[in-house]
This record gives C-alpha cells, sequence and structure tokens, in this order.
C-alpha cells in the first residue's frame, strides 16, 4: 500500500472519499465524499484501493449484486444481501482457481439454508466473525463449541485465518508526507511504472477528483 498522511490544511483543499464497505452493483458502486475536518491529520490511500476495498467487503462488509432474470430494484429479491463465508469440514476436491484449498463464498441467508439442505456435513464459517477472536484459545474454544475438535483441517484453517488476519504482519506500507498533490502524484506513478500501467484518463480522472472544490468530478462526468 501506499498511504499519503495529510494534514488539516491539505485535507480542506482536496476531496477525499469513503472506502466501500456495503457494495451494491449500480445502486451503490462507489464510495461517499469524506471531508475529515474535525481531524489533525490522517492517512489516505494512494495506491491499493481496490485491495483495501475487497478486506473492508470481506471482513466486515456485504455484497449485493443483481440477480439473472431480475429487475433493477432495491429489494432483497432482486438483490439479495451476501456476506463471506469459509467451508471448514474438508478442503475443496476440485480444481478452481488455480487448485485453491480453501472454499471462500459470499452466500444469502437464503443459499446458506439451502447448501445446508444440500450439504448437511458442510460447517460455513462466518468470516468477519474472525475480529471477534482475540487470541488463539478464543478460535479454540470456537471449535469446542461448534463440536469441530475432531476435524483436523477445521482447527489448521481456522487457526491459520486467525493469525493471519489478527497476528502476523503482512501488510507492507509506504508512506508520502509531503503535502503537495503534484509531487504525491509524481511518487505514485514512479513507483508503479513496473505494475500495471494507468491511462491517461485515469490520472486525470484522479486529479480531477482530488482537486474540483465547486464539483464532484465523478458524479459531474457520471451525468455526461
Amino acid at each position: 500500500f501506499m498511504l499519503w498522511k495529510v494534514n488539516k490544511d491539505t485535507a480542506s483543499q482536496n476531496n477525499f472519499y469513503k472506502f466501500i464497505t456495503d457494495y451494491q452493483e449500480w445502486f451503490r458502486e462507489i464510495g461517499e465524499s469524506f471531508s475529515p475536518k474535525s481531524l489533525e491529520s490522517y492517512y489516505a490511500v494512494i495506491d491499493g484501493q481496490q485491495r483495501m476495498t475487497s478486506l473492508y467487503i470481506g471482513l466486515g462488509g456485504t455484497y449485493r449484486r443483481k440477480k439473472p432474470n431480475k429487475r433493477w430494484k432495491d429489494t432483497e429479491d432482486a438483490m439479495p444481501t451476501k456476506i463471506l463465508y469459509l467451508e471448514l469440514s474438508a478442503p475443496l476436491t476440485t480444481v478452481i482457481d488455480n487448485e485453491k484449498m480453501y472454499n471462500f463464498a459470499f452466500m444469502s441467508k437464503d443459499e446458506l439454508n439451502e447448501d445446508a439442505h444440500k450439504n448437511p456435513d458442510h460447517f460455513w464459517f462466518e468470516v468477519a466473525k474472525v475480529l471477534e477472536f482475540q487470541k488463539l484459545s478464543d478460535v479454540n474454544g470456537y471449535i469446542f463449541k461448534n463440536n469441530l475438535t475432531d476435524n483436523d483441517f477445521a482447527i489448521s484453517t481456522l487457526s491459520d485465518l486467525f493469525n493471519k488476519i489478527n497476528t502476523e504482519d503482512l501488510i507492507n506500507y509506504y508512506v508520502v508526507t509531503d503535502q503537495d498533490p503534484d509531487k504525491v502524484l509524481d511518487v505514485f506513478l514512479r513507483t508503479n511504472r513496473g505494475g500495471t500501467p494507468l491511462s491517461f484518463s485515469d490520472l486525470l480522472m484522479s486529479i480531477a477528483s482530488a482537486n474540483w472544490t465547486l464539483f464532484d468530478a465523478r458524479e459531474e462526468l457520471k451525468r455526461k
């Protein structure tokens, strides 16, 4: 990740946006504007926004997508709310996405109930609940409470998930402290030359979104 440490004066001269936690196709695909006027300083994510959004949605948010053959309506029938689950009973036995071992899936309540009826041996763990574990003994307590003590895969998988999310230092980041947006953009461009190149329109949109003060650049261009 690349972070920009923004002070209060810089924040008042630029536009920033919240991360999406509850994604909804068509209705909620971009974050709301954010004005941190009460903060002396904070960190804005310059590079890694898609990864951060994925973490937000997977670890504490929801995902809604229109069902096939349904009209575009903001209803549970047309767009059921789904949360991320991890299946603990056994590793995947089929080749899916480069032979993944773990079965993660966004599921609605109806889908969860339907799977429980078809596959009573499945045990789906709500991924966001891993944040409620304070120590490894909490994981062991959950395993015991849900009668999974004889399942080595469940024990090792949930323990690994706990360590990856709550214990291990896995995220690398670089902090830019310069308050000049042009210099921040220059640092971003130089560090991303080896990755997926951004088009001129992508960069122009980022600059407009940050610097337009009378209008919201994203909303204005969306109307066009």
